[in-house]
């Protein structure tokens, strides 16, 4: 618990300072460091070049800004598209498709919020419950040939994902982790959700170190 509450006032710390730079800016994303560029490990494909995020030892939140997240519904990996291309190939008879008659790729919709490289996997929050075609409560993750769920997940939306101290940070809107209390913010140590303190009392948008 004293670890807990440790990691809690640190990244308290952190909070004030985003958000007394937002206070004085008038925009927290304006602010907040966005990690390294999620282009830098997308491949020609617009596949994300897990592999790559291995070789250069980067491990640290990702800027998804003017991305959209999408799945290969023949391989189930990550794709990642610039926004304007993700809003021009839609068509307007997709309305009508039916899934129910064939099979299809659960993805990550229906929203993606923020990633990050933990532990060599990408991980991935946002307002969906399934990843490829596995049951993932928020948040998941992809070790480059599957997409796995991080525990029970969480029961809303996670918003802000970013490392401290060795653990996963996850933020938004939830208020409960792998099935314990934890308002809006939670540690995953690589096998099992803790609340932060008494955690926070609204929605986390934003996560630094």
């Amino acid at each position: 618990m004293r670890r807990s509450s440790s990691l809690a006032a640190a990244l308290a710390v952190v909070l004030v300072a985003v958000f007394a730079q937002a206070a004085q800016a008038g925009d927290v994303a304006e602010n907040t460091p966005r990690g390294k560029a999620v282009s830098e490990f997308i491949g020609p494909d617009g596949r994300f070049d897990l592999e790559a995020a291995r070789r250069s030892g980067y491990e640290g939140s990702l800027d998804t800004e003017g991305f959209a997240f999408d799945i290969d519904p023949a391989s189930g990996r990550p794709l990642l598209r610039p926004l304007a291309a993700a809003e021009t190939t839609a068509d307007p008879d997709d309305v009508y498709w039916d899934n129910s008659m064939s099979p299809s790729v659960a993805g990550v919709g229906p929203s993606a919020s923020a990633a990050t490289v933990y532990d060599g996997r990408l991980i991935v929050g946002g307002g969906f419950v399934a990843a490829g075609d596995v049951a993932a409560n928020y948040i998941a993750s992809w070790d480059g040939n599957s997409w796995s769920p991080l525990g029970q997940g969480m029961n809303d939306d996670v918003s802000a994902l970013t490392l401290y101290d060795g653990r996963l940070i996850a933020g938004g809107s939830f208020t409960t982790a792998g099935g314990v209390p934890a308002s809006r913010i939670a540690s995953w140590d690589g096998s099992i959700w803790s609340p932060l303190g008494s955690g926070l009392s609204s929605l986390v948008v934003a996560l630094t170190v």
